[in-house]
């Protein structure tokens, strides 16, 4: 699990995102007018990243899993649901 906080936050990566060490997972903005790069220190898919709201500075959390542990599923077009 990965905790970002800022004043501003412009995410890099969406759910579904395979990220590895390193990569650039978000650009946050501090109060000092200062932006920052946020690198990922997990290895694997992200499958949820949650907002809490109504807060200051912005905060996300972005959660990480292993690749082996997630089950991709392919839908086809018009398949009803």
């Amino acid at each position: 699990m990965i905790e970002v906080k800022g004043w501003k936050i412009s995410l890099q990566v969406s759910e579904g995102d395979e990220i590895k060490p390193r990569q650039r997972i978000a650009y946050v903005l501090t109060k000092k007018f200062e932006v920052r790069s946020i690198k990922s220190t997990d290895e694997g898919i992200v499958v949820y990243i949650g907002w809490v709201y109504e807060e200051r500075p912005e905060r996300y959390v972005i959660v990480v899993v292993n690749s082996n542990d997630v089950r991709r599923l392919k839908l086809r077009k018009g398949a009803s649901t």
